[in-house]
C-alpha cells in the first residue's frame, strides 16, 4: 500500500510550514513562501496507483518529483501570492515495496498533476483457471 506522510486529510489544503530543501532554496526564501498541501485523489486499480493533484497556475517546469528509499515527494511552485507570500505546493508519499519506482510517470495538464505509479508484475492480482479433469 501507499502511505500518506502528511498528516492532514487528502483533501485538506489548509497551509503547513515544511522544511525547504536546503539545495534548491535558501532559508530567507523559503520564509517568504506559504507552504500547502494540495488537494490529491488517491485512485487504485490492480496495475497501478494514480495520484491527481491540483497544482493551478503551475507548469510542469516548475514540478520536482523525486522517489528516494520509497519515499516520493513532490514540490510545485505555484506563480500565485497569497497574503504576499508566494504559493508552494508540497506533498510526500510513503510507497510500499510493492510499487515499482523506475516506471513512475507525471503529466501536468490545466492546473492537475497526475502520477501513475505501477505495481510490481509479481504484487499483480491474476486470476487462476480451475481445470475439470
Amino acid at each position: 500500500m501507499m502511505e500518506n506522510t502528511n498528516t492532514k486529510k487528502d483533501n485538506a489544503a489548509e497551509p503547513t510550514k515544511l522544511p525547504a530543501e536546503p539545495e534548491t532554496q535558501t532559508a530567507s526564501a523559503v520564509e517568504d513562501m506559504l507552504i500547502t498541501s494540495p488537494v490529491t485523489d488517491i485512485i487504485e486499480q490492480p496495475d497501478q496507483v494514480k495520484l491527481v493533484m491540483e497544482v493551478p497556475g503551475v507548469a510542469a517546469e516548475q514540478i520536482k518529483i523525486d522517489v528516494e528509499e520509497n519515499l516520493l515527494k513532490i514540490v510545485a511552485d505555484s506563480p500565485f501570492e497569497r497574503g504576499g507570500r508566494k504559493v508552494r505546493y508540497q506533498r510526500s508519499f510513503q510507497l510500499s515495496d510493492v510499487f515499482d519506482t523506475e516506471r513512475i510517470s507525471a503529466a501536468c495538464r490545466h492546473g492537475l498533476l497526475t502520477l501513475s505509479i505501477p505495481r510490481l508484475k509479481s504484487t499483480q492480482p491474476r486470476k487462476i483457471k480451475v481445470e475439470v479433469k
